[in-house]
């Protein structure tokens, strides 16, 4: 339920319409692998809600100036806890980041606000990513089985891109939705470059750098190692929809005063 709720407040920084919630939520609720971890007794299921989490966390440590000693301290706690819950974590915290700091960011300079951030949060999660690293490069792991990047999904360019695709949507009857990236050239530049953004960092950059690290380690290759992308996936394709129907109706609404326009201008 936590999730849910903040994938609504995601939801609302960016949507105008009922219709990106609509299909947001539906692609959430349908997707087969959020469903299945979701009832798992695993982590899996527990990082698409502190992705979520990061998500909100990491833009107001981006925005916000002057931060008081327990919003340092609540912010730092929570985005320890999510570093060192999974080894993804440091993948969950650094890509909201770098989107926030690339798009959300408002009169400052990335830099400028990497100082900042380094500042106020740079001594706690020293601490935590001290804690994170010594259980990922000074902890004994010959335990570990190798077991083949491509065990599950098939080697290859296109196989690989289709099973990727299949398991960040999750529902093959909503594959339709995938026509909303043809809504691009229909909206503003800004929101368009928004979009992209959102796309390459919150999406195929989280995937390409897990499929990287299974490739380096000869670890397999399956949904549920991403399975924390998923929602930011469903979440674009209801930006997009929003999007395009939103700005169709403002172009409907604004073509009569138009006309009128220029019949009074003609007369």
């Amino acid at each position: 339920m936590l999730g849910f709720y903040f994938l609504y407040l995601i939801c609302r920084q960016y949507f105008k319409s009922p219709w990106g919630y609509l299909i947001t939520f539906l692609a959430v609720d349908f997707n087969e692998n959020l469903v299945f971890h979701a009832f798992e007794i695993r982590p899996y299921g527990g990082l698409v809600t502190l992705a979520l989490g990061a998500f909100l966390v990491t833009r107001r440590v981006v925005e916000r100036k002057g931060p008081s000693l327990a919003e340092k301290t609540g912010y730092t706690l929570f985005l320890s806890l999510t570093l060192l819950f999974h080894f993804y974590g440091c993948l969950i915290l650094f890509f909201p980041y770098l989107f926030h700091l690339l798009v959300t960011r408002q009169d400052e300079s990335p830099g400028s606000v990497l100082a900042r951030n380094i500042k106020d949060y740079g001594l706690g999660m020293a601490v935590a990513a001290a804690v994170w690293g010594f259980f990922v490069f000074g902890y004994d792991k010959s335990y570990l089985i190798i077991y083949g990047t491509f065990n599950f999904i098939p080697k290859g360019l296109m196989p690989v891109t289709k099973a990727i695709v299949g398991n960040l949507i999750g529902f093959k009857p909503f594959y339709f939705l995938l026509a909303g990236f043809l809504a691009w050239p229909f909206v503003p530049k800004r929101e368009r470059w928004a979009q992209a953004m959102f796309f390459l960092v919150m999406v195929a950059a989280p995937v390409g750098a897990v499929l990287l690290l299974c490739v380096v380690t000869n670890y397999y290759f399956v949904q549920r190692l991403f399975i924390w992308v998923m929602p930011f996936f469903a979440l674009l394709l209801g930006w997009q929809w929003d999007a395009l129907i939103y700005h169709l109706g403002e172009r409907r609404k604004a073509a009569p005063a138009e006309e009128m326009a220029a019949g009074v201008s003609v007369r």
